[in-house]
């Protein structure tokens, strides 16, 4: 069914919505380890919880 209403859609939006889907969770894996990192240089600047 997901793949009908894919079909639907022009070649850019679909180039938009896998490169998003690439890209987000890439991006965020990048931003926890920037995070962590800064951690362990200046663990009172970062507060988990």
């Amino acid at each position: 069914m997901s793949y009908f209403l894919l079909s639907a859609l022009t070649p850019e939006i679909k180039i938009f919505i896998f490169s998003v889907g690439l890209i987000g969770p890439i991006t965020i894996a990048l931003l926890i380890l920037i995070i962590k990192r800064i951690e362990k240089k200046y663990p009172e600047r970062i507060r988990w919880r």
